[in-house]
């Protein structure tokens, strides 16, 4: 199609599997002076986000190739909590991470089993483990103590200081015209369930866990934003609301 000396062709669009729509627009301009205004409103709802532009010729009056790039979305995209469905982004991922071992969530029953003082010549913040597992343990047979129940069986934590976590992240990618609230104020809320998740995440067997409220992503893609937002399952037993006191399980 043309407008006066402004010609636009080859035209490619795209949709996003959160949502958004992004066009890419070539113009011709005959002179430079339109390079920076040429397509400056809207396309097909979308919001200009970049341009480039090449030159076709030289010479005393060189004309140009002007790629402008829209992005947006769809109105529908408020109408439900995660946009709109068909483009909505579900995920579960999972990672190894090493923590200390004094921050385990079962450390006191550990000191009675396997030992130790807090202390080390290097760093008295640690927790140190004795080389032999102290009188009355359980924790002897079976784990290098040759069968023998405390006292002067090998123990297998010696040297330790850190343990394996398994976390467990769930998180939703998807778009919206209008930036929720709640994104920002529900960070570092607890919740027994994943608000509005597919069935099939609430369905998992998660045992006395509960989930945390990360902070979101968040970025502008022409007229609208895109979000994705995660909660990060705890070890174990429930993250404590004394320490996460913004938590309010529904």
């Amino acid at each position: 199609m043309s407008t006066g000396n402004i010609i636009t062709e080859g035209a490619t669009g795209s949709k996003s599997k959160e949502g958004v729509i992004q066009w890419v627009i070539p113009y011709y301009v005959p002179n430079i002076d339109q390079v920076l205004t040429v397509g400056k409103t809207d396309y097909e709802g979308c919001e200009e986000v970049s341009r480039t532009w090449s030159c076709n010729n030289d010479g005393t009056n060189p004309s140009y190739i002007v790629t402008v790039v829209y992005e947006g979305g769809s109105a529908e995209s408020d109408q439900n909590t995660y946009g709109d469905e068909d483009s909505t982004v579900w995920s579960l991922d999972f990672e190894i991470a090493e923590e200390p071992i004094e921050s385990h969530w079962n450390f006191e029953e550990i000191k009675k089993q396997y030992g130790g003082k807090w202390g080390d010549p290097e760093n008295e913040e640690d927790w140190v483990f004795p080389k032999e597992l102290p009188a009355g343990s359980s924790s002897g047979s079976g784990l290098g103590g040759k069968g023998k129940v405390g006292g002067g069986a090998k123990n297998p934590m010696k040297g330790v200081k850190t343990y394996l976590v398994m976390n467990c992240t769930a998180s939703v990618s998807y778009t919206k015209k209008t930036l929720p609230k709640e994104v920002i104020s529900k960070i570092g809320g607890l919740e027994p369930r994943i608000p509005d998740a597919p069935p099939q995440f609430n369905s998992l067997d998660v045992g006395p866990r509960n989930w945390l409220k990360m902070p979101p992503q968040i970025s502008k893609r022409g007229n609208v934003w895109q979000i994705n937002e995660s909660w990060r399952l705890s070890e174990y037993v429930a993250w404590p609301k004394e320490v996460y006191p913004g938590g309010k399980p529904r």
